[in-house]
This record gives structure tokens, sequence and C-alpha cells, in this order.
């Protein structure tokens, strides 16, 4: 895409969602709405590209930020499906949503050493983790 038909599709995208991306602080989400906002869409195959092996992570982090993205099928250079990603058409940025954040490394040995030292899923007393949302282990273990 030349220099003046990037700055078209920049001058049509709402003053609001040109800021929100502004504010994005998260690199690899703040990539993907950047490219977005330039292209149209951004590809796993340009994720990968640009360093991200797991494009559904990058996606992740976008949506987490309340950014409504669609995700498409499309054909990669060698002609195999990966995913293309674009912003939903009409609908807006969810105000106040912050996506992941880092759990400080001395409040992760304390949830850790509450648990016991293990996983409370599997037992194992390995490579622990206490940031997956779905099990809810740090927000029960904090009360």
């Amino acid at each position: 895409m030349n220099g003046e038909a990037l700055t078209d599709v920049v001058k049509k995208l709402p003053k609001t969602l040109l800021v929100a991306i502004a504010a994005v602080k998260n690199k690899r989400a703040r990539l993907v709405l950047e490219t977005i906002a330039s292209k149209g869409s951004i590809t796993t195959e340009e994720l990968k590209n640009a360093g991200y092996d797991h494009a559904p992570r990058a996606a992740r982090d976008v949506r987490e930020l309340g950014f409504p993205l669609v995700t498409t099928r499309v054909k990669n250079s060698a002609g195999k499906p990966m995913a293309a990603y674009s912003l939903a058409a009409g609908i807006a940025v969810k105000a106040n949503k912050t996506g992941r954040y880092a759990l400080p490394k001395r409040k992760r040995d304390e949830i850790i050493a509450a648990a016991g030292n293990k996983c409370q899923i599997c037992g194992a007393t390995h490579d622990l983790q206490v940031d997956h949302r779905k099990f809810g282990i740090y927000f029960r273990l904090l009360r």
C-alpha cells in the first residue's frame, strides 16, 4: 500500500479509535492494532514475521483490551490456511479494559507457597504458573 492510500485508510478511522490505539502500552497488542489501522488487517504470517510465533495470544491481548477483533480464514504465501485479524465494524471499543498484567514475583511466590508449592490441578511441582484466569487460583488464594 502506498503512503497516500495508507493516509486515506487512517483518515477514515474514528478519532476515538485512533486515540484508544495510541494509549495501548502492550507492545504486541499495539503492533496488531497499528497494523490493522494502517492496512485493515494483520495475518498470522505477518505476526510471525514480526517475531510473534503465537498469533492467537496477540489477538487475545487485543481483545482483552476491549477492542472488537474479528478472525477470518485466509491463505498464507504457501497456500495454507491461516488467520487474519481485523476490527469489527460499528462496534465501539470497551472502555476501562486493562488486559493482562504482570504479577509481581513476590506475590507470585506467596501464591505458590499458599498452594503448597504444587499445581492445584495436576499436582506438578515444576514450571508453576499463577496467571491463568481460567482457574481463578490467584483470586481464591488472595482472600
